[in-house]
């Protein structure tokens, strides 16, 4: 590395005194000073406050398609319905987008596909897409009405709650169904506990653990928060009659270190995301959207 630096600067120093004589050769330098400031400028700028990637997955369709490139800026606070970049609590070399519906100390709970944020409705985006059952239409009434190229399948077909307004009102006699899991019937959701009958539509009450937040546990809560107080540094057991053990000692509440994010696809019916892996730890955001590229729109 050494040898190659010294060769280099001669090299530059060469020209440099080659340059005092030849006026084609100054302007070149001129060029080549001003790529290599440009390059360093966006250098720092990638390193410390932006960030380009590549939507590789369909979770957040009908807002970002696969191949899309989206700018992020780092060293930002996500906020409700923010998309954020993050890495993976499960997988170190995974990269995930998906939008923010949880803050830290929000209280979340989901029924029937609408999720609610401390006892509110939240807002959705119109670009969110559920799978539907569809009768008494074809195929292509469905996609010359809607203007677009309808996905479908076993698991059904992709649309908004506006082309469901659309399709109802274009074609009276269509039998649309939301083909949404029945509250109360358990699936292998995050915490995936018997004890918990949570699927991908509905879920129970819960609090999204921030930093200084101190919760009571027991038998229940205690499910969603011992894979975060592992996380930071501690473990936690629950015997068979309910009694909480942290570090070998009995204990009823805990207090986080860390702020914790909860995060959900646009595309709610095939998308990953916290409702099967848990909560997002700040420190695993790497930055939130800003501008998207899109060759869709």
């Amino acid at each position: 590395m050494t040898y190659i630096l010294s060769i280099s600067i001669l090299i530059i120093m060469g020209l440099f005194w080659l340059s005092l004589k030849n006026k084609t050769l100054r302007k070149i330098l001129g060029l080549i000073r001003v790529v290599v400031l440009l390059s360093f400028v966006l250098m720092v700028l990638r390193l410390f406050w932006f960030d380009i990637y590549k939507i590789p997955s369909i979770s957040m369709e009908r807002t970002l398609f696969v191949g899309d490139k989206i700018i992020i800026r780092k060293n930002t606070t996500p906020e409700h319905n923010d998309i954020i970049v993050f890495q993976s609590m499960n997988i170190d070399t995974l990269t995930l987008v998906k939008r923010c519906v949880g803050l830290p100390g929000d209280t979340l709970s989901m029924y029937q596909n609408k999720v609610f944020c401390n006892a509110q409705a939240i807002k959705e985006s119109g670009t969110l897409q559920w799978t539907y059952s569809i009768a008494n239409a074809t195929h292509q009434e469905v996609e010359d009405i809607l203007g677009r190229t309808v996905s479908g399948g076993n698991t059904g077909t992709l649309l908004s709650a506006s082309e469901e307004d659309k399709l109802r009102k274009e074609l009276p006699h269509i039998e649309l169904k939301k083909n949404s899991m029945v509250f109360g019937i358990r699936s292998k959701v995050f915490p995936n506990n018997k004890k918990l009958s949570n699927n991908r539509d509905n879920f129970s009450s819960f609090i999204v653990p921030a930093k200084g937040l101190s919760v009571e546990l027991d038998s229940i809560n205690i499910l969603w928060y011992r894979k975060y107080i592992k996380r930071e540094n501690m473990t936690a057991r629950t015997s068979k009659n309910g009694q909480i053990y942290m570090n070998g000692d009995t204990t009823c509440h805990y207090t986080f270190k860390e702020d914790y994010y909860y995060v959900m696809g646009d595309n709610r019916h095939r998308s990953i995301d916290s409702r099967f892996f848990g909560f997002i730890a700040a420190s695993n955001i790497k930055g939130k959207v800003i501008q998207i590229w899109s060759q869709k729109r």
